[in-house]
C-alpha cells in the first residue's frame, strides 16, 4: 500500500503543474536494510510501468516495484536536507 502526506501532495502537485507532460515514477533504487529502497522521479511512464491513482495524482509504479513489504508513504521533510522521500510508516496516519 501507498500514500501521501499533505505536505508531499502540496510540493508535488506544485512540481507537476510546473513540468506538464511528466508525471512521478517510483523505481527500484538499491537495497539497504534487508529491504529495497525506493526512488521517486519526475519523467515520462514506461510502457510496463502501472499506474496508481493516489489522492487525485496519479503515480506510476516501475514494473519492478512490488508494495508487498509494508505501507510505504511520500513525505516531505522541510529544512536542512530537505526533500521528498519515500519511506516505510511507522505507524503515523
Amino acid at each position: 500500500m501507498l500514500r501521501i502526506t499533505k505536505s508531499a501532495r502540496e510540493i508535488l502537485l506544485s512540481i507537476l503543474e510546473d513540468h506538464p507532460g511528466f508525471t512521478l515514477r517510483l523505481f527500484a533504487d538499491g537495497f539497504g536494510r534487508n529491504t529495497p529502497e525506493l526512488g521517486l522521479s519526475l519523467d515520462r511512464p514506461q510502457a510496463r510501468d502501472r499506474r496508481l491513482q493516489l489522492d487525485g495524482m496519479a503515480i506510476y509504479l516501475a514494473d519492478e516495484i512490488a508494495l508487498s513489504d509494508g505501507e510505504k508513504v511520500i513525505d516531505f521533510h522541510p529544512g536542512r536536507g530537505q526533500g521528498l522521500v519515500v519511506r516505510t510508516a511507522t505507524g503515523d496516519r
